[in-house]
């Protein structure tokens, strides 16, 4: 149906990535790449930016060209991940594992994507495979602390969470965060607050990071430290009437 409707709408940018995503549903990549290289060629920034990352799918899997074709799929997968179409990702990317079982990338994708439809347990299941083929890697190690997290168990969330920071995942401003709301979760003041001190302490440190802080820890009674976090915002902000404002709410609180 949405491919007669595309086929006969006036001629556009969005006709063509539209019939591009409808020729990757019907399992026709070459004709996707076509509708692309128009898309592309096109007047529309974001539409041309999703359409390269598409294409630059096909000329990864260019570079390797013995490769099999489940290698195509599972570049498209993750390039389709990355422009928010993870429905039309996960049906090929089902194909691939269903090929090779071990293929870690695709298992990660395919986790990834489960996670942000909200499908939790799927996600988990996914992660876990990827985790049994490389257990060492951050990213495997983050998204599983993800899928925990959405289960509600908090626990294992935070040791996975917490390897994922100790074994290099960036950004790392995106980790800590996540374990300091399951840190805080289980109650665990403390380590949620050694991820905000770790925020702030950061060269690139946003105001956002010091309103965290500061609000986390009268909160959770740590009123004076809050004080002093938000005069350091003060400081660092001298020209943010927020970071004032912070500190008188932190005065308030003591």
């Amino acid at each position: 149906k949405a491919k007669g409707v595309l086929t006969v709408a006036e001629d556009s940018p969005q006709k063509h990535y539209g019939l591009a995503l409808v020729s990757v549903a019907e399992n026709n990549l070459e004709g996707a790449k076509t509708e692309l290289q128009t898309v592309l060629a096109g007047w529309e920034p974001v539409l041309r930016a999703y359409a390269k990352t598409l294409l630059g799918a096909y000329e990864e899997y260019s570079l390797f060209p013995e490769s099999p074709q489940i290698h195509l799929l599972a570049l498209l997968s993750r390039a389709l991940a990355d422009v928010q179409e993870c429905e039309l990702a996960l049906p090929m990317l089902q194909t691939v594992v269903n090929a090779q079982d071990d293929y870690r990338d695709a298992w990660i994708v395919k986790g990834y994507c489960e996670l942000t439809t909200e499908r939790s347990q799927d996600a988990l299941v996914s992660l876990e495979r990827a985790y049994q083929i490389d257990p060492q890697k951050p990213e495997v190690q983050y998204f599983l602390g993800r899928a925990y997290a959405m289960q509600g168990d908090h626990g294992n969330a935070l040791t996975f969470l917490q390897y994922a920071l100790e074994n290099g995942f960036t950004p790392k401003k995106e980790v800590r965060r996540v374990i300091a709301i399951e840190a805080l979760a289980m109650g665990n003041l403390t380590l949620a607050m050694e991820q905000y001190e770790a925020d702030v302490a950061d060269a690139d440190a946003d105001f956002d990071a010091y309103l965290t802080y500061v609000t986390s820890a009268i909160t959770g009674g740590r009123k004076q430290e809050a004080y002093l976090k938000a005069k350091e915002a003060t400081e660092k902000y001298p020209a943010d009437a927020r970071a004032f404002d912070l500190l008188g709410t932190a005065a308030i609180a003591n």
